[in-house]
């Protein structure tokens, strides 16, 4: 297979990768196989992969009939939409050629929405594909509306990551309308966005979407702008959610109430385990809010990971969720960090990382230590 791979280089003038040729070498034909070239790796983070080396990988694992590729992971390179086009041909449901490829990372490269609609055209109806992470290129709103329109027919991917890919609200909204009927993907990453109105309209389809999704599991709305408004309508979908346990929306505008609303959802029941409001704004009245769920008995029965770290909360909101862990034993990751820790919140949990913390296995990103009576917070990891 080496062989053809340099014969490959040859055709499109570029000089043969010892990476490809190791791989090519060692194929097995009666095996799956994996390749994976990281741009961010010691070796390659000053030689990264452009859009004509990559067609002639492409074109040596086709001519060679490998459709035994299994996992390909090119993240961190300079692929644009040429790259992109050659790497959809692995999809492309024609001829004698069918690749069992499972899962695509291209995360960190720079393909756009001509790229994004060329993947997207030809994983309608693959049946192989589960992951696809295209999670820092630029494929803005038309890529998005590609990518919403392949979820409305693929009926096998189930982990999608297009976080930090400029999209716009009106992909944001298609993609929200979709997964109201998709019953496959689990898992999704949709942060940072290009989102300028005030109406929180995506917030809202989502909202709505997760009020009648049975199949995700994982959602990250990070840098969604957020707001109290919208953080109660997502408590109040989340309600009649059963499957959803990760929720992440960090970096948005919640306040006090929105806040308040998320602790009272916790409260009353619902499937989240892993709830993210690092960087909003719930200060201490929504951390007196969080204090009185963490004791609820509905809480402990799911609740396992919070993080509450940047919020603005001082010392009394501080003091509130040491309160709340001092009866809680379901916790397994508490994340405080960044918040106004002062003496009374900050011996709080100096006792319970000595005592209860010891048994409940519970880990923070913050730790205690003494000096001369006094008693500071650190940061971990």
């Amino acid at each position: 297979m080496s062989d053809v791979y340099k014969l490959k280089c040859e055709e499109y003038e570029t000089v043969p990768r010892p990476e490809f040729a190791k791989i090519f070498e060692g194929v097995d034909a009666s095996n799956a196989f994996s390749i994976s070239v990281q741009g961010n790796s010691v070796g390659m983070f000053t030689k990264r992969l452009d859009d004509v080396e990559v067609i002639a990988m492409v074109q040596t694992i086709m001519s060679s009939g490998l459709d035994n590729l299994e996992h390909l992971d090119l993240r961190y390179h300079h692929i644009g939409d040429a790259g992109a086009t050659a790497l959809s041909l692995l999809f492309q449901d024609a001829g004698d050629y069918r690749c069992i490829l499972k899962s695509l990372l291209l995360q960190g490269n720079s393909i756009t929405e001509v790229g994004a609609a060329k993947l997207a055209m030809n994983l309608v109806f693959n049946t192989t594909i589960v992951e696809l992470n295209l999670n820092g290129n630029p494929l803005g709103n038309e890529g998005g509306m590609a990518v919403a329109q392949m979820l409305s027919k693929n009926r096998t991917l189930r982990k999608l990551d297009i976080g930090n890919t400029e999209l716009g609200t009106e992909s944001i909204i298609a993609l929200a309308t979709v997964l109201k009927s998709n019953n496959v993907l689990t898992s999704l990453n949709i942060e940072n966005p290009r989102l300028y109105s005030k109406q929180e309209e995506s917030t809202h389809q989502l909202a709505k979407m997760m009020q009648v999704n049975r199949t995700l599991e994982e959602i990250n709305m990070g840098k969604h702008a957020v707001r109290d408004h919208g953080a109660r309508i997502i408590a109040q979908s989340l309600l009649d959610n059963t499957t959803l346990t990760s929720v992440n929306l960090r970096c948005n505008e919640i306040g006090i109430s929105g806040g308040e609303a998320l602790a009272a959802l916790l409260i009353k029941g619902c499937s989240v385990v892993d709830l993210n409001l690092a960087s909003n704004r719930i200060a201490d009245d929504g951390a007196f809010a969080f204090g009185a769920a963490l004791k609820s008995e509905k809480a402990q029965e799911s609740l396992m990971r919070l993080d509450l770290s940047k919020n603005g909360i001082c010392d009394d909101g501080l003091v509130a969720i040491a309160a709340g862990m001092e009866t809680n034993s379901n916790l397994s990751r508490l994340a405080l960090w960044g918040n106004k820790f002062d003496q009374p919140s900050s011996r709080k949990f100096d006792d319970l990382f000595a005592s209860r913390f010891q048994y409940t296995g519970l880990e923070a990103d913050f730790s205690t230590y003494v000096v001369d009576g006094e008693v500071f917070i650190a940061a971990v990891g």
